[in-house]
């Protein structure tokens, strides 16, 4: 530990850093140092011919002869085993490649080992020492070193000594106290169920962190400072979990939400007019929690919410395709062909235009299409219709079953004048044969022939 102090190389080890549990149960109180203190020993130090002596004033602040805390708290007693007049306890601050005191003690009433009550206040990385002032010179020794070496002033360099002295061994431990932690905020309560993005957790008295889990799975910590713990969350399960942080002064919990990625794997209708207005229904999966529903940028009103079904009416957007996005606290859908809607509104007959069809008119519905076939129980598959007028086409789905048909489900698509195409997905179909009918309806109430298309899903 020495080493890592530029302006004290040669410290002695007196005292022995360490944290040995004082309440386990509880987790929040700690003993700095030895258990137990054993007695001290009296030898010569080195006289005054010998040059490699180091003898310096002041305090003892270094990791050798330190103790350092662990998290935030406050001392609340102390134990010396040695001699020397005018002890006292003394607490550093790390202030750039130095230590600055900041809280010290009444000097110590007893040099046997007794506890010593005090109350002083400590933060996390704090270094913990005593003074022992024998005349002007602090001692510090132990039966293992090869020389004297007295303790440094903060920040001091030593010095030549003048004369000769004997030295004695000083143990000394400490029981701290530490604050528990607290969480007070993280920067999402919720994420998708894998690679989740990093996720702060602030909060109070968080430094040293030896574990930050979501549930009963540990996470990565990336960063850890007092006040903030930056971790990447693992992969779960969806659903609600504890994430608990566990730190030297006891452990503090906040929750946390895993949501599927939503899925939209079908529209129905695919198309509406630019005021809005249309209900549409969403297929797909993972819409369990769903936020909101958003036609391009814009958001939907949402009527209702299954896990994979939801229903909305879609806002006023100018003409043109977007997709239609499903969102939780965890993730957004990503898009694709299957979440398609296209606004866009038939414009009035004018000169050189051929009227619309009217009460009477004959609604022609053909070229009824599916692409690709067969079909696969994972595809998205692309409908193709042409109408002779703008109408609204119910398609139907039945599936052959011993020789009939069984009616598996049906959708609507709000269909234009000219050639149509809209998005179909297999997900949830049976390997089998299947007829899928369409038939349009126009505004006057005109039906056209009902059209059917066989196709067979397979694997």
């Amino acid at each position: 530990m020495a080493g890592r102090t530029r302006w004290l190389t040669t410290v002695a080890a007196a005292v022995v850093a360490g944290i040995t549990a004082v309440a386990p149960a509880q987790a929040v109180t700690v003993r700095l140092g030895p258990p137990t203190l054993a007695p001290s020993t009296s030898y010569a130090v080195c006289p005054i011919a010998q040059p490699t002596c180091s003898y310096v004033f002041g305090s003892i602040v270094a990791p050798g002869g330190v103790l350092q805390a662990p998290a935030d708290g406050t001392i609340t007693a102390w134990r010396l085993m040695g001699q020397g007049p005018g002890v006292t306890l003394i607490v550093a601050h790390a202030d750039g490649d130095a230590w600055a005191a900041a809280q010290e003690s009444a000097p110590a009433t007893s040099l046997d080992g007794t506890a010593m009550t005090t109350s002083l206040p400590v933060l996390a990385g704090d270094r913990i020492g005593a003074t022992l002032r024998n005349g002007e010179v602090a001692v510090i020794a132990t039966p293992t070193a090869t020389r004297l070496l007295f303790a440094p002033a903060l920040g001091a360099t030593p010095t030549t000594p003048t004369q000769s002295y004997t030295g004695y061994e000083l143990q000394l431990n400490a029981d701290v106290t530490l604050t528990a932690p607290a969480i007070t905020s993280l920067t999402s309560a919720a994420g998708p169920l894998r690679n989740g993005p990093p996720v702060t957790i602030a909060g109070a008295h968080l430094a040293n962190a030896t574990a930050v889990a979501f549930g009963s799975t540990p996470a990565t910590i990336v960063s850890n400072t007092n006040s903030a713990i930056v971790v990447r969350p693992p992969d779960r399960p969806s659903g609600a979990v504890d994430v608990t942080v566990t730190v030297p002064g006891g452990t503090a919990t906040a929750r946390y939400r895993y949501f599927e990625t939503p899925v939209v794997t079908d529209l129905a209708p695919n198309s509406g007019p630019t005021a809005g207005g249309t209900s549409v229904v969403i297929r797909g999966s993972g819409f369990e929690g769903a936020t909101r529903v958003a036609f391009g940028d814009a958001a939907a009103r949402v009527v209702s919410v299954a896990a994979t079904r939801i229903e909305a009416v879609s806002p006023p957007h100018a003409a043109g395709a977007v997709d239609v996005t499903v969102a939780n606290p965890g993730a957004t859908s990503a898009t694709s062909v299957a979440d398609g809607f296209t606004y866009g509104d038939v414009a009035p007959a004018g000169p050189g235009q051929p009227p619309a069809p009217q009460a009477g008119t004959r609604l022609v519905l053909k070229r009824l299409a599916i692409a690709p076939t067969p079909l696969h129980r994972t595809t998205t598959a692309r409908i193709t219709y042409r109408l002779n007028g703008a109408a609204s086409v119910r398609f139907t789905l039945r599936r052959r079953v011993r020789g009939h048909l069984r009616k598996v489900r049906s959708f609507t698509d709000r269909g234009a004048k000219g050639a149509n195409a809209r998005t179909f997905s297999a997900d949830g179909l049976s390997v089998g044969r299947y007829v899928l009918s369409a038939q349009g309806k126009d505004a006057a109430g005109t039906k056209s022939r009902r059209v059917r298309l066989g196709f067979r899903v397979r694997r």
